[in-house]
Order: structure tokens, then sequence, then C-alpha cells
């Protein structure tokens, strides 16, 4: 396992930690049964009604999320693990129309030519006569910091 692949799941079974002891909801790391899931990291189940949502973990240490494709629907969630320092392990907690909102207002920002696309900017170009495409936008602390600890934004937890 290499250290990227550490860290994440480090950041996953943070979020599972914080979400278990905040609910009473059953999390399943859909990490455990496809390697690196595509789109989300967490199911997680209210246990009473066995309704679910998914939850996207993204991990860093350094400066910013690198290539963050975001969540596709209302029913997903994204938290961002800031666990660049030691000594405090920050959370930040978006919604889907959240999410959505942070990319509408940091696109401008951005390389230009980005469209949102599945909860994600995406940049598409012609090089060499190949349709190229990148989906992904770098993610800086001051982007999300409104959203840090707010885990009553995940259903059923406090």
């Amino acid at each position: 396992m290499n250290d990227k692949t550490r860290v994440g799941r480090l950041a996953e079974n943070l979020v599972r930690s914080e979400i278990v002891e905040r609910s009473n909801h059953r999390i399943v790391n859909l990490n455990d049964l496809r390697k690196n899931h595509p789109i989300v990291d967490l199911r997680v189940s209210d246990r009473k009604t066995g309704k679910s949502y998914d939850v996207s973990v993204k991990a860093k240490r350094g400066h910013v999320w690198p290539a963050v494709r975001g969540v596709r629907s209302r029913n997903q969630f994204m938290v961002f693990v800031d666990a660049s320092d030691v000594r405090e392990t920050s959370f930040y907690i978006l919604t889907y129309s959240e999410w959505i909102s942070t990319l509408q207002r940091i696109k401008p920002q951005r390389d230009a030519g980005s469209m949102i696309v599945n909860g994600a900017l995406e940049w598409n170009w012609k090089e060499g006569g190949v349709l190229k495409r990148f989906r992904g936008s770098q993610i800086c602390l001051e982007d999300i910091s409104r959203f840090k600890s707010r885990w009553a934004s995940l259903p059923g937890c406090r």
C-alpha cells in the first residue's frame, strides 16, 4: 500500500469513527468491496429506517486537495480531511448543493474553459488531433473553510 493510499484509508477511518460517534449508523467502506471506489468511499445506513447516503472522503497533508472530482447527487456528501497539522485533524463537511456552489464560486478563479460536469470541473481540449479531458479541481482551505466541523450536515448526525 503506497503512502497516498495509506493516508486516504486513515482519513476514511477517521471519518467513519466521527460518524459512528455522532449517530447510530452502520457504515461500509466501499473500498473494501472494490479497490479505490471511483466516486464515493463510505456508505452510511440508518439502522432504524434503512435509508442510506454516500460520503466521499478527500485527505490532504500539504497545502491543497489535488484533483478533487466531487460528488454527483443529492444523496452524496463530501468530507475533506486536513491532516497537515499532526496535533489536530480538521474536517470540512459539504452537502451536494454546497459542493456545487463551491465549484461555481471557484470556477472563474481556475484556468479558463472549464465546465461543471457530473459534480466536477472538467476541461476538454484537442492535442495533436486527439480530444483530451481532465476532470477535477484543486481545492484550497480558503475554498471550504466555512464548512469546518459541520457534522450535523450529514443525515442523523449531531
